[in-house]
């Protein structure tokens, strides 16, 4: 027995029968139960509804009747689910578009469970997860197996979406809304409705105080989340929220496009994506991972993918390389116009002529001269180049589209696939693809590969392009033959060795200097044709450079204009003549090499000056030896003389003997004295507000070591004055009168005198 059968036996043997359901409804009444006149609806039937299926002649009697399907509008549903019950019938016109829409895809899902659980050999403990997770990626969601069991219990035993659909639709009502002022709902939407982003739990507590205050009526949290989507506007939302471009990438409605604007191979678009799988790169002389990316020019009228490139960096070489591949194949003609994006890789000089700066900052008529002069190599191929508006899925949307379709048929084939956006990989398969570097594809595999699949792609005839058919507009053919059958023009080089010239790296403009043509290789400086005479005759002058990144001991040098100057050659200290080719990227590792070795041999030098000049030091040193050197000399002569080979000794006199020893006696009594708080004693006259004079401070005697006869304009010296205040004669107690010290500073009539 199956487990429908367990679970649901009126399904077997129902109670009632069931009633034929309705699926066509007359025009008359269709019209009635629409609001509209029967002719206008019979009208509508022969031109719009016949052809996609929602209505047909059925014969009644010997007259052929227009029906309409139940499927048309929810209101004929009601006519279809009244034949099934009455009751489900009220309930499926009564609820909103949202409430019948989430309803239909509840019940896809039961039908198929349905279908599932009706085979008894069916073990659905282990096909259920597969069921889910196909429902998953059908509808967007899938409940678990104890909801579809309830769902089986609840609904009618019939196969039709809107007569289960309506047994499923959520009928419960909110009406925790109405009880919300309508003043605290504009304060809401006011709050929420800001570029501040602040949430509804912070828009409610704010609401809530001030509801307090003027008594307005205001839900709980909960209530406010639930009624969210009633009260404010979702496009409103995004707008005041995020912004005019958000809501622009997220709602505004797409603009049709003509896809007879432009014939076959008139224009391209271009556009870069990171592809969702891993591939095995080396970097530092150890292997490692990364995700390539994809560059790709694709014709727009036919969908043909034209040129790609598959590498590690979205930059102008890619865009370039790309490119180039497509003028390479004889079957591709060149374009009049390249859609591109407006970012700075396709932006560039290499590309389009001038860099996103310069188009800034130049005037529209100097803009234009330099494009002409130049045109980087869209340029020089007359493909007239537009930029794509930031963040417009108007512009270029079938590059994209086909970004899409790679990421869908091409990225998942590999065993390394990391997932995408709407595809989760556990994160335990992803590391442990990771973890097995050396299994990872190669990029020249995931080139090959995707090569294949170009191939494939551009000649497939089974796809959902309606445009893309042959010229009666019956058959649909592929991008590569509606691409040969409708090119506009065939358009080719008229020198093929130009493409070779196109082929190699070209540089902005260069001016010539004395050292010749400079270019920056791997962050060095590195200089061509110093010692050429044709590069010396044009110094001063622009030019522009051409090279082979394979062959970098060579470049050509040419005009603004186009015309050539000359091969310079590098120069010598940079490596000369080399006896065989240099690649680009062999230069820049020898200049890498050469950077770490000076400054593995700089640092010690630099540790040096941050201690000190060392030139500084060494004399110093130097001085210090020589000077001990000498005394040792000097002391060894010293230790060698006989007494009577010393010099005979002359003693001089002078008018200050024997007053050195008076002088320090006199300086250990007057400091013996301050130690002992008696300076007072050495100035009785201050209390009497005259000065004291020589004698009241040392005494009548000889121990002060002065005598009498000194003059009294001591007494006027700075010094002296220096001791007492000149206003009210009082002493200063934080300065000290020392005699000798004058004496030492003195004035000019003391001093050669004495």
């Amino acid at each position: 027995m199956s487990a429908l059968r367990k679970t649901n036996p009126t399904i077997e043997a129902p109670s009632t029968p069931a009633r034929e359901a309705v699926d066509w409804i007359p025009v008359q009444r269709a019209a009635q139960l629409l609001g509209v006149t029967e002719r206008h609806l019979r009208r509508v039937c022969s031109e719009e509804l016949a052809s996609k299926g929602a209505a047909k002649q059925i014969s009644l009697g010997s007259k052929p009747v227009w029906h309409v399907h139940c499927s048309y509008d929810f209101r004929l549903g009601r006519e279809h689910i009244a034949s099934i019950d009455e009751s489900l019938a009220e309930v499926w016109v009564s609820a909103s578009d949202a409430q019948r829409e989430l309803a239909l895809t509840k019940a896809r899902i039961l039908i198929e469970f349905r279908s599932l659980i009706a085979n008894p050999k069916l073990v659905l403990k282990t096909a259920f997860p597969s069921f889910r997770a196909r429902m998953q990626t059908e509808h967007g969601r899938c409940p678990g197996r104890t909801t579809l069991y309830r769902w089986n219990e609840q609904c009618p035993p019939s196969s039709s979406p809107m007569a289960v659909a309506a047994a499923l639709i959520d009928a419960r009502t909110h009406t925790a809304g109405e009880v919300a002022s309508e003043e605290a709902v504009e304060m809401f939407r006011g709050l929420y409705l800001t570029p501040a982003k602040m949430s509804v739990a912070q828009c409610h507590r704010m609401v809530d105080a001030e509801a307090a205050k003027q008594g307005w009526s205001w839900p709980k949290l909960r209530t406010v989340q639930v009624n969210l989507d009633r009260w404010v506007d979702k496009q409103m939302a995004t707008m005041a929220r995020e912004g005019n471009d958000v809501w622009r990438r997220k709602f505004a409605t797409p603009i049709h496009q003509n896809p007879e604007a432009f014939q076959a191979g008139e224009c391209w678009e271009a556009d870069h994506t990171r592809l969702d799988f891993f591939v095995r790169v080396q970097r530092g002389g150890k292997w490692t991972f990364d995700r390539p990316w994809l560059t790709c020019w694709m014709d727009r009228r036919s969908r043909r993918i034209v040129g790609w490139h598959i590498g590690l960096n979205p930059d102008s070489e890619a865009i370039r390389a790309a490119l180039l591949k497509a003028f390479r194949d004889e079957a591709v003609s060149i374009p009049a116009y390249a859609v591109m994006d407006n970012g700075k890789d396709f932006a560039s000089e290499a590309i389009g002529g001038l860099t996103k700066a310069q188009r800034r900052n130049m005037s529209k008529a100097d803009r234009e001269q330099s494009e002409r002069a130049w045109g980087g190599l869209l340029g020089q191929l007359g493909i007239e180049a537009h930029f794509n508006v930031p963040y417009n899925k108007d512009g270029k949307g079938r590059v994209e589209r086909l970004m899409r379709t790679v990421h869908q048929t091409f990225d998942n084939t590999f065993d390394s696939y990391r997932g995408s956006e709407s595809i989760k990989v556990p994160d335990e398969h992803i590391k442990k693809i990771l973890s097995r570097v050396m299994e990872l594809p190669t990029l020249e595999r995931a080139t090959a590969k995707f090569a294949e699949w170009v191939e494939w792609y551009n000649h497939r005839d089974e796809h959902n392009i309606e445009d893309l058919t042959d010229q009666d507009g019956l058959t649909k053919i592929s991008p590569a033959a509606f691409y040969e059958a409708n090119i506009f023009r065939r358009s080719r080089l008229a020198d093929d060795k130009v493409l070779g010239l196109l082929e190699l790296t070209w540089s902005r403009e260069l001016k010539v200097t004395r050292h010749g043509v400079s270019l920056k290789i791997g962050g060095k400086v590195v200089h061509y044709g110093g010692a050429d005479p044709a590069i010396k005759s044009i110094v001063g002058k622009t030019v522009r450079v051409s090279y082979d990144p394979a062959r970098m001991q060579a470049i050509n040098v040419w005009t603004t204009d186009g015309r050539f100057v000359a091969e310079a050659l590098m120069n010598s200290r940079h490596g000369g003549f080399a006896s065989g080719d240099v690649s680009r990227d062999a230069l820049k590792s020898a200049l890498r090499r050469q950077r770490d070795e000076r400054k593995r041999i700089a640092q010690p030098i630099d540790q040096l000056a941050i201690t000190g000049d060392t030139r500084q030091l060494a004399a110093d040193e130097q001085r210090k030896r020589d000077i001990e050197a000498e005394k040792a000399r000097e002391a060894e002569r010293r230790g060698n003389r006989e007494a009577e080979d010393m010099p005979p000794v002359r003693l001089v006199a002078t008018s200050l003997d024997d007053q050195a020893e008076q002088a320090e006696a006199a300086r250990r009594r007057s400091m013996a004295r301050r130690v002992a708080g008696s300076e007072s004693d050495a100035m009785p006259a201050a209390s009497t507000g005259r000065r004291p004079s020589i004698d009241d401070i040392f005494g009548d005697g000889d121990d002060g070591g002065f005598d009498e006869t000194i003059d009294d304009s001591l007494s006027d010296s700075a010094e002296f004055d220096a001791v007492f205040d000149g206003d009210d004669g009082q002493q200063e107690s934080s300065l000290r009168f020392n005699p000798i010290d004058a004496l030492d500073a003195g004035d000019d009539e003391w001093g050669d005198d004495s």
